[in-house]
């Protein structure tokens, strides 16, 4: 009895998962730090050759950003952020404060995507410690995640969505965020 109570136990210790918190994740893009207000964000990423594109979301606590060719001065597909291709670029406030940032690609087929995410898995995991938690969510395929005792965090995945126009379409996704900054102000 002891002995199968051992197994038992030590069968269920090797399912959790343990997070190795990383030391450092990055919190600075283009030139603008989490914490930054929203107009100190948006001349940042500008500064590197994006626009300002207007959404259908809340614009004050989301906004998207396309990268423009400076020379033709037309919308660039894709744009480069860790030596990996991205076509679109998100971030987010929370009391206008800078806190969260996204890189996204989208794909039509789930095999596309899931060989994208592998890719943004090996170059992501090379850098920072990662783990794979448990995911509830049925159209989240692949999770990944990283995090400092500090609040930073990243984060890959690989899940399908419905677009504005109904089309269906797995993404991957790069975010990277600072939990310090997602409180709700009681300031009156």
């Amino acid at each position: 009895m002891l002995l199968m109570a051992l197994c038992i136990g030590s069968c269920k210790n090797t399912k959790e998962k343990e997070i190795v918190y990383n030391d450092k994740i990055q919190d600075t893009f283009f030139g603008a730090t989490f914490g930054a207000s929203k107009e100190d964000v948006v001349k940042a990423i500008c500064n590197h050759s994006f626009g300002y594109q207007p959404s259908l979301f809340d614009e004050d606590t989301r906004q998207s950003f396309i990268k423009i060719d400076t020379n033709t001065h037309t919308t660039v597909e894709r744009f480069s952020f860790g030596n990996m291709l991205w076509e679109m670029l998100d971030v987010w406030y929370c009391n206008n404060l800078f806190h969260q940032i996204r890189f996204m690609n989208a794909h039509k087929s789930k095999e596309s995507a899931l060989r994208d995410f592998e890719n943004v898995l090996s170059t992501v995991s090379s850098k920072y410690h990662l783990y794979e938690p448990s995911i509830d969510d049925t159209n989240t395929y692949r999770l990944f995640e990283g995090k400092t005792n500090e609040g930073l965090w990243v984060s890959i995945s690989c899940f399908r969505y419905e677009s504005i126009s109904h089309d269906i379409y797995v993404g991957v996704d790069l975010s990277y965020g600072d939990n310090n900054y997602t409180s709700v102000s009681n300031e009156l």
